[in-house]
């Protein structure tokens, strides 16, 4: 596969290795991916959904999902608790 891409993509050779991804290109989007939501979502009140399900190999897996509530969702929930 690899001597395929080096010779029939321009620039194919140059396709990062997974542990390569792993080392430097995963922390830096995660870092800055993490700040994002820290800036959307401070000072906010956040509605938090929580998922546990298992991927193929069985391992556990964590979904986490947050959305800033809007005003009138405050509200809605406020008059139910």
């Amino acid at each position: 596969m690899c001597e395929f891409l080096e010779t029939s993509v321009k620039g194919g050779g140059v396709i990062p290795v997974a542990n390569s991804l792993h080392q430097h290109y995963v922390p830096k989007v995660y870092n800055k991916q993490q700040a994002d939501i820290i800036v959307q979502l401070k000072e906010k009140k956040v509605a938090v959904v929580v998922d546990v399900t298992t991927d193929i190999m069985g391992h556990y897996v964590v979904n986490v999902l947050m959305q800033p509530m809007t005003l009138s969702q405050r509200q809605t929930t406020a008059d139910h608790s």
